[in-house]
């Protein structure tokens, strides 16, 4: 009887313990969210946005992203995973040009190659640049 109580003792909090483990929540993916710029890094200088810039994914193979002025969006394919080409984009113009950091933005985001999702965080890279988004 001793003994049942013992392990009842030592188990029964290791049982509760696992069933209270947060879990990831699987329906994070790169299509069903807004996600926002946090920083561009180019080598060792890290740029940061002082207006917001969105970025949504659609399952199409087109995305769209909020710019200073204008809207620009494209194209995309993911042949494998975490990989990812950027094929075309083009922004809808307005009247005013796109500031120096949009040109950085969108000339950086055309050479990405490969994307992670780590809970509300989407990282962009390719060789020695890094996108950070975070989930809007």
């Amino acid at each position: 009887m001793r003994l049942k109580i013992i392990l009842l003792t030592i188990c029964f909090p290791l049982f509760l313990g696992g069933s209270c483990k947060k879990e990831s929540n699987p329906n994070t993916n790169i299509f069903n969210s807004k996600w926002e710029l946090e920083y561009i890094k180019i080598g060792n200088e890290k740029i940061e946005p002082s207006i917001d810039y969105i970025l949504e994914f659609m399952n199409d193979n087109s995305f769209s992203m909020n710019l200073s002025v204008n809207t620009a969006g494209g194209t995309y394919t993911m042949e494998e995973e975490n990989k990812i080409t950027i094929l075309d984009y083009s922004t809808l113009t307005e009247v005013c040009c796109e500031s120096d950091f949009d040109d950085q933005l969108l000339n950086s985001f055309k050479k990405v190659e490969t994307y992670n999702i780590d809970g509300k965080s989407l990282t962009f890279s390719s060789e020695d640049l890094y996108l950070q988004f975070k989930q809007r």
